[in-house]
């Protein structure tokens, strides 16, 4: 429940942030105002929905990861930290670390060359913020 409450709270700024949109819009404003903290919030919000979905925790869990090093180094340095090494465990516990940590602390925790898997999910935020692009285009009218 503790992630669900977290994650409720990142959909509803989230949410606020649309409707702003939504709102330019319906008033056919040519530009939308976004604060920075507002591309944050949605960038949180885009990688956690990709690795909260049943079809990438079916993926971490599957066993056929047992031969996928990258996966087998996560699911290890959490049980070298004292942490549980199950593969769904560790998912909860990622998306749990993204959820908590700000904008910039994951962008400084992905700097750290440790081993422990919640660098990986700030590695893969950080490689998000880096390559994507945040982009708004209003449709064309029918």
């Amino acid at each position: 429940m503790r992630i669900e409450r977290l994650f409720s709270v990142l959909e509803g700024k989230t949410s606020r942030i649309f409707v702003n949109i939504r709102n330019a819009v319906q008033e056919h404003l040519d530009h939308v105002d976004i604060l920075e903290e507002d591309i944050h919030i949605l960038t949180k919000f885009m990688v956690i929905s990709l690795r909260r979905s049943k079809r990438y925790r079916d993926d971490v869990k599957s066993p056929f990861r047992e031969n996928d090093f990258m996966f087998q180094r996560k699911f290890e340095a959490s049980r070298k930290h004292g942490r549980s090494h199950d593969p769904g465990d560790v998912w909860l516990e990622q998306l749990l670390y993204l959820l908590e940590a700000s904008h910039e602390e994951l962008l400084a925790d992905a700097e750290h060359n440790d081993d422990i898997s919640s660098n990986a999910a700030a590695k893969t935020y950080k490689y998000f913020v880096e390559k994507y692009t945040l982009q708004i285009w209003r449709a064309a009218d029918r």
